[in-house]
């Protein structure tokens, strides 16, 4: 009886000790957020952009997938987090065969890493949001891809390609940074 009154007592002063905060909200930097804290997307920011979304032009097809990862446990500062990761599929061959085959039935790794695109939140507006993108053909980080609805649509969006902004530098003995895509840069998906 002791043992069950001291795991009690341990976990009323965890939760006494944490708090939960909507995502882009936090006041500071989220770095210097108190262990525990759990930056959570209480009012469901991310919903409207999850499930597949899908591009066609003629026999070129880009399949998007965008997740959401809950309660992901971040070691280095000793928090919690939501967001979204998306991965790709891309095809010129009217889906035949992929030349970029990312997409899983279920996310093997749920890290912000592991994935090809993430977001730690949609802070643009409810109906936009930007994710860096990998560019998987040309081996390329840098990217950024933002989708944004169509005015009154719920299953339309507006994709955009863009490089980051910023020092491109490069290492001696390296290439120079890729400003181009593999994919197109502006097109229009629809929830599958």
């Amino acid at each position: 009886m002791k043992s069950i009154l001291i795991i009690f007592i341990t976990l009323i002063s965890i939760q006494a000790n944490s708090q939960v905060v909507e995502l882009c909200n936090y006041e500071s930097n989220p770095d210097e957020a108190p262990s525990g804290t759990y930056f959570k997307d209480i009012n469901n920011t991310f919903t409207p952009f999850l499930g597949t979304w899908q591009y066609t032009n003629g026999n070129e097809v880009i399949t998007f997938k965008i997740e959401k990862v809950t309660h992901y446990y971040v070691s280095e500062n000793q928090t919690y987090e939501d967001f979204l990761v998306g991965n790709y599929n891309y095809s010129q061959d009217g889906g035949l065969t992929n030349i970029v085959n990312e997409i899983t039935p279920s996310l093997l790794d749920e890290s912000p890493d592991a994935s090809v695109m993430y977001s730690p939140c949609a802070k643009d507006s409810p109906n936009k949001v930007t994710l860096t993108f990998y560019d998987v053909i040309l081996d390329k980080g840098f990217g950024l891809i933002t989708f944004e609805f169509l005015p009154g649509s719920t299953n339309q969006m507006q994709a955009s390609l863009a490089n980051i902004e910023g020092t491109y530098g490069h290492l001696e003995g390296t290439p120079e940074h890729n400003f181009n895509f593999s994919i197109p840069t502006s097109f229009v998906v629809t929830k599958l």
